[in-house]
């Protein structure tokens, strides 16, 4: 005797194991779509705002530094240069107070010249421009004269001390 008949036999009832019908899981899909159709773009966009502010806030902090310890090792005064939307770093060509016009290379990616754009909608803003370093590492306007400055990048601030070139976000 199988274990059903017995179990039949003895007047135990069996449960019964029910799936989903195929209109709850249509309701269920639905429901899914329209919550991802209103919610979605609404949390992912302010969601990629806050971040490429971020992130290219962390990319200018990081070329700011480079520039700085690029000065101290080699000697030379290296230029940061600005606009509304990017950036370029650049040495002076020959370290004898010439131009920058020596394209400096991308420690990450070994591509030159090291230069960023922003994210739509991000803007970028100094209040020394350009930013140059000299040898001893200090930041500088391009009269030679040691300033501290403040970079503002969307809703974002990184602050450059003129005596050290210490660069930091608040």
């Amino acid at each position: 005797m199988t274990l059903r008949r017995s179990l039949i036999a003895s007047g135990a009832k069996l449960a019964r194991c029910d799936g989903t019908t195929l209109v709850e899981l249509i309701v269920a899909v639905l429901l899914l779509g329209l919550f991802a159709a209103v919610a979605g773009p609404r949390f992912f966009g302010a969601l990629a705002g806050d971040m490429g502010d971020g992130l290219f806030t962390q990319e200018v902090v990081t070329a700011v530094r480079y520039g700085q310890k690029l000065a101290v090792t080699s000697g030379c005064r290296v230029q940061l240069d600005f606009t509304s939307s990017s950036y370029a770093v650049t040495q002076e060509s020959g370290c004898s107070g010439g131009s920058f016009s020596l394209a400096v290379r991308n420690p990450g990616t070994g591509s030159s010249p090291y230069s960023g754009t922003a994210g739509t909608g991000i803007t970028l803003a100094s209040t020394v421009d350009p930013l140059l370093f000299d040898a001893l590492g200090r930041a500088t306007t391009s009269a030679g004269v040691v300033s501290d400055a403040t970079l503002t990048i969307g809703s974002k601030t990184i602050n450059v001390s003129g005596e050290t070139g210490l660069a930091w976000t608040p």
